[in-house]
């Protein structure tokens, strides 16, 4: 994630007309870091799956589910000239 601020403050540096925008949880670092940075921040959805709670499992899964269909929605939307993806 600080690869992706320092990239994205480099080319805002060279071109002040450029857009962003960060796709991560709003709890944790992302959400701090990407608020304060004010670099552009959409709040995605997702936990991680717990070993002995199948119910819930299911229940995290479709919200994965959810949460991906509506970020495709978003980048449709916004119409960005490159993606770039850092996984984790």
């Amino acid at each position: 994630m600080y690869r992706g601020v320092g990239l994205m403050r480099r080319i805002k540096e060279k071109d002040g007309d450029r857009r962003f925008v960060y796709m991560g949880r709003e709890k944790g670092l992302e959400g701090n870091i990407m608020g304060r940075e004010n670099l552009g921040f959409e709040r995605v959805e997702i936990r991680g799956f717990k070993r002995s709670l199948w119910f819930e499992n299911i229940k995290r899964m479709m919200g994965f589910f959810k949460g991906v269909r509506g970020r495709k929605e978003m980048i449709k939307e916004f119409k960005g000239d490159v993606v770039i993806g850092r996984g984790g």
